[in-house]
């Protein structure tokens, strides 16, 4: 796996990676007065949102053929706060509101297979980072 990144104009933090796809994805390092594109750290929290889900809904889907009608994560970390120099996360919940005539169980299942077993970001933060998941299904707060 291979991507580029290349510094979109001098003298700012603007930068887009561009992967196999040739797909851009605009980094920033985010301030008031440069609020545009996605900081590293977004990136991160939408990396494990999004190898989880890409997991979640085949597992329900296409391996327990339930029919999945509504889907969303929201991902929050919270980070070391500062002074300190480095602030990587201490901890990211995700919690996933889905709506499918999947069992309960059958979703949670889904969603700790992804965490524990399949999603490699999610493998890479381990150890490092207490992830942690919530669930609201079919409009219910489960977890």
């Amino acid at each position: 796996m291979e991507i580029t990144l290349v510094r979109s104009r001098c003298n700012s933090y603007n930068m887009t990676a561009v992967g196999a796809t040739s797909t851009a994805v605009e980094l920033n390092r985010i301030t008031d007065d440069n609020p545009t594109g996605t900081s590293p750290m977004e990136l991160l929290l939408e990396a494990v949102a999004g190898c989880s889900s890409i997991d979640v809904i085949l597992i329900l889907e296409e391996k327990g053929r339930a029919v999945v009608t509504g889907y969303k994560v929201k991902a929050t970390g919270r980070r070391v706060p500062p002074p300190a120099t480095l602030r990587p996360f201490e901890s990211i919940n995700l919690h996933f509101e889905i709506d499918t005539d999947a069992s309960a169980a059958k979703v949670i299942r889904a969603i700790e297979l992804s965490l524990e077993k399949y999603c490699s970001v999610a493998a890479m933060l381990k150890g490092n980072v207490e992830l942690t998941y919530s669930l609201t299904l079919n409009g219910e707060k489960i977890k």
